[in-house]
This record gives structure tokens, C-alpha cells and sequence, in this order.
């Protein structure tokens, strides 16, 4: 029996330390690139810094859930770079009329701009902006995969008729992540600490990818390193072919044409990549393939209103502004919200 206990042992005990580790440093429900990538935790302190005069209060209105108004300064429709109070979308509705367009089945805010415009919405809502935002990685994807013949079935509130979030049909997953005694997991998250602590550039579970800088970007243990989705790099598929960014910036300029007939102002805000962002101070830059949608896209012509936003923020990192973006996360942090919420500001025409 006592042998039959001291072997179990020697078997449970290195899960029990590993657990603990993981329960330690591992956060389950964390940011994106430490759940994903199974990373310590080594930026808590900083983020909670980040986050302590972030704004709390929501000021925009929901497009789902709250009344609609008849008229509104501006519309955004975008993706998890928008939505939010922590955003650029709530900074702007503490002085302006704003309406947000969440994501309700319907990932690709491109395609909700299409729907709407084939709906009519515009003929009985009254919009003086819009902002059409999308990460880097998926944006040249999404617009040019369009349905440009799909509506939406509506629905009425305040006497205005909307889109309704239903007619998508998408389930949405409700499973919450755990951790787990006996699994994978605990074994995982010690190789790949060890994997982060010994090796200069190295990938994580496919999915996360840690790059060393010639600078240091990030308040953090190891400031001259930076965690980047890896699909940053493999949507360079599409990014970095200039025949679809081409096809992109056709898709906006038709846009654009159909929105300035309802006197409707056209904005469209690309969010960098950190990939793309950082690609610059990366110390092994030679041996990555440089990001090329912002230069591509720079050689065309644009009728809408294209926010530089990937020259404001790369401006800021030549002046060595530390943690424009969260290190274990793939947004921005509330300094880039700041900067982006600023310019808007000054270039949006309300009247």
C-alpha cells in the first residue's frame, strides 16, 4: 500500500507544482496573447496603471440595446478596437452624438456597412459621420468578401427602422476557460515559460509569436521584447499583395460614392497590427517579411477620409513613447486611445 502511495505520488506531485505555478502566474481569463500563448503574467502591475483614469462611464448609444435617436454626428461600425468605454468611440461621445454598431452575429463591420446602406437605414436616421473601423490583420479580407446585395430584415424602435441582430443566426459561445488539474495545460505553460525565459524570437502554441526589440517599447520585465498574434504574420497573405489592396481601396471609394449622395462624411480607420506597428525595432527584422498594407495603400487614391493612425502612433514609438500597446495583449492601451480620440476630435466635421 505504501508503495502503491509513494508511487502515485511521484506522479501527482510535479502536476500539483506545476498547477500551483499555473495558478500563479497563468491568467485563464486574461488578456489574449498570455491566455493564448500560455505566458506568465509579468505586466499586472503596469496594466493596472494603465487602466486607473480610464473612463467608466458609457456616454455613446448601443445600437441593439438603447432608443435611437434621429439624427447623430457620428456612426461607428468596427470591431473590439471600438467598442467599449474604454475607447476611442466613448471619448468621442462626451461631445458628440454617437452611435455604435456592435458586433451581434455579424463579425465583419464592412459587411453591416453594406446591409445598412441596402436597407435604407440612412433614409430615416440622419448621420453626418461615419467611422468604418477594422484591425490591420483582417482588414483587406473583409472588404473584399462582401455580399454587396445583402440586407437586413428590420425592425422598428423609436420609430426608426433597424437592422435586426437576429437574422445573422450565429451562435455565440458561452463556454468559460478554466484551469485544470490533469491536463495538457500545466505542462504547457511550464515549457512555454521556459521556452520565454531561454529563447530570444520563439513561437508559442502556434498562435502567439515573442520577438526581441532594439529598444525598449514596454514597462515591463523583459521591456525590449514584444508579443504578437501570429496571425498578424500569416494575413500577410493578404495584406501585403497590392492587387487586393487595390480591390480594398476600390471597395471604399464605391462606398464612399454611395454614402456622399446622403451627404453622409466617410471615415475609415485601420488599426496597425503590432507586427506591423513594431516591425521596425524588431533586433531580427531581416529574417520577417515587412508588412506593406499602409505603403500600398499610400500609393492610391482615396475619395473617403483614411485615419493615419499607423504614422500618428509609429511617431510616437520614434519618440520612444513606451506601451502604446498592452504587451500581453493585441490592443492598444489607453495612451493610444488618448492620441487617436485627440485627432479625431480635431479632424471630424460635425457641422
Amino acid at each position: 500500500m505504501l508503495k502503491f502511495l509513494f508511487k502515485t505520488c511521484l506522479f501527482v506531485l510535479p502536476f500539483f507544482f506545476l498547477y500551483i505555478f499555473d495558478l500563479t502566474m497563468y491568467e485563464v481569463r486574461g488578456s489574449d496573447l498570455l491566455r493564448l500563448g500560455y505566458v506568465p503574467d509579468f505586466y499586472a502591475k503596469t496594466k493596472k496603471s494603465l487602466l486607473k483614469n480610464v473612463e467608466t462611464v458609457k456616454y455613446y448609444d448601443d445600437f441593439y440595446d438603447d432608443t435611437l435617436k434621429k439624427e447623430y454626428d457620428l456612426l461607428i461600425i468596427g470591431d473590439s478596437f471600438s467598442e467599449g468605454v474604454h475607447t476611442f468611440s466613448n471619448n468621442l461621445a462626451k461631445n458628440n452624438s454617437v452611435l455604435i454598431i456592435h458586433r451581434k452575429g455579424e463579425e465583419n463591420p464592412f459587411q453591416i456597412l453594406v446591409s445598412l446602406i441596402n436597407s435604407r437605414f440612412f433614409d430615416k436616421l440622419k448621420v453626418k459621420n461615419i467611422i468604418l473601423e477594422s484591425v490591420e490583420r483582417l482588414a483587406v479580407e473583409r472588404a473584399i468578401y462582401l455580399n454587396f446585395t445583402e440586407s437586413l430584415k428590420p425592425v422598428k424602435n423609436n420609430n426608426i427602422v433597424k437592422p435586426s441582430a437576429q437574422v445573422f443566426n450565429k451562435p455565440i459561445s458561452s463556454n468559460k476557460p478554466s484551469l485544470r488539474f490533469f491536463s495538457t495545460q500545466p505542462l504547457l505553460f511550464g515549457y512555454n515559460t521556459l521556452k520565454y525565459f531561454l529563447l530570444e524570437d520563439v513561437e508559442f502554441n502556434s498562435t502567439v509569436n515573442k520577438y526581441t526589440l532594439n529598444k525598449k517599447l514596454f514597462t515591463h520585465f523583459k521591456p525590449n521584447t514584444i508579443l504578437v498574434l501570429k496571425q498578424d504574420e500569416q494575413k500577410l497573405f493578404y495584406n501585403n499583395e497590392f492587387k487586393r489592396v487595390q480591390r480594398f481601396n476600390n471597395v471604399l471609394n464605391i462606398l464612399n460614392k454611395k454614402l456622399s449622395k446622403k451627404d453622409i462624411k466617410f471615415h475609415v480607420m485601420v488599426c496597425p497590427d503590432k507586427y506591423d506597428l513594431y516591425f521596425d525595432y524588431f533586433s531580427n527584422s531581416s529574417q520577417y517579411t515587412r508588412p506593406m498594407f499602409f505603403r500600398y495603400l499610400a500609393k492610391l487614391n482615396q475619395t473617403y477620409h483614411f485615419v493615419p493612425i499607423h504614422q500618428i502612433l509609429k511617431k510616437r514609438l520614434d519618440q520612444n513613447v513606451k506601451d502604446l500597446y498592452l504587451y500581453d495583449d493585441t490592443h492598444w492601451s489607453s495612451k493610444s486611445v488618448d492620441i487617436v480620440s485627440r485627432y479625431l476630435e480635431e479632424n471630424l466635421d460635425n457641422k
